[in-house]
């Protein structure tokens, strides 16, 4: 896994704590699986362009 990874540290109630974020570099994974769990609704639309991209085929 590729990433940038982020860590703050946050004080709550008198304590800290320590987040760790990673960022993925590449959400191309992510598209795809949004856009195949929405075939059905319109919600494909939003990410039809950048899957047929992904895809380089002509939706």
């Amino acid at each position: 896994m590729t990433g940038e990874e982020k860590i703050n540290i946050d004080e709550f109630d008198g304590k800290k704590f320590k987040n760790r974020f990673v960022e993925e570099d590449d959400n191309r994974k992510a598209v795809v699986t949004h856009y195949l769990h929405n075939y059905h609704n319109g919600v494909k639309d939003h990410f039809e362009e950048e899957v047929c991209s992904i895809h380089k085929t002509n939706c």
